[in-house]
């Protein structure tokens, strides 16, 4: 079972990686100044190994011209390694939210300024891009969650989240997106990305 658990992941990166790339082609085809922009690539990494096989595949067999992952800076096992991605944890996500909410959020204003770009809509569920993300955004709330901490006692977290709702991968997107982007221009590793 182990093995068609495995090969059913690998199956799904590889489709994860065919929507990527045609998504950057397209959004590059319609949107002529982004022609030569660069990709950056920030997949959701709490599986480690999925956008790790996800970067190998977008890189062996898309040939995805000019683009780059982000990397995040992880310990596994006690290892530290750097995976592809963002993680996202709660404490995360409450430093994301506070980032939307001060600079790109106004209160009870949500306003998509240009139609979204889907590619491949044949396999989406979602008929209706914009207003799956608008049902997301209003969905995404701040809730309390109780859970025992390590010496028994019982504790709350204040957590940032839409699953109760349904789905919130579209406003994830969007706050791994602004969160990352500071990290892209302050991180040194990434400067030979931006800076000519």
């Amino acid at each position: 079972m182990e093995c068609l658990n495995a090969q059913r992941t690998r199956i799904d990166n590889s489709f994860v990686a065919e929507v990527i790339v045609a998504h950057v082609r397209e959004v590059r085809r319609r949107l002529p100044h982004l022609q030569l922009a660069k990709a950056v690539i920030i997949p959701e990494s709490n599986m480690s190994h999925i956008p790790v096989q996800l970067k190998s595949d977008i890189e062996t067999y898309y040939c995805l011209e000019n683009h780059c992952f982000m990397i995040e800076d992880r310990s596994v096992a006690g290892r530290e390694m750097d995976t592809p991605g963002s993680r996202t944890t709660h404490k995360k996500k409450n430093e994301m939210c506070a980032l939307l909410g001060e600079f790109y959020l106004s209160p009870n204003k949500l306003r998509v300024l240009a139609e979204p770009i889907t590619t491949q809509s044949e396999y989406s569920p979602v008929d209706d891009v914009r207003e799956e993300f608008m049902k997301q955004m209003r969905a995404f709330k701040q809730e309390m969650r109780y859970h025992t901490g390590p010496d028994g006692a019982p504790e709350a977290e204040l957590i940032y989240s839409g699953k109760k709702s349904g789905n919130d991968d579209l406003v994830m997107a969007l706050l791994i997106a602004i969160y990352a982007q500071r990290r892209f221009f302050q991180d040194p590793r990434y400067s030979s990305q931006w800076h000519r």
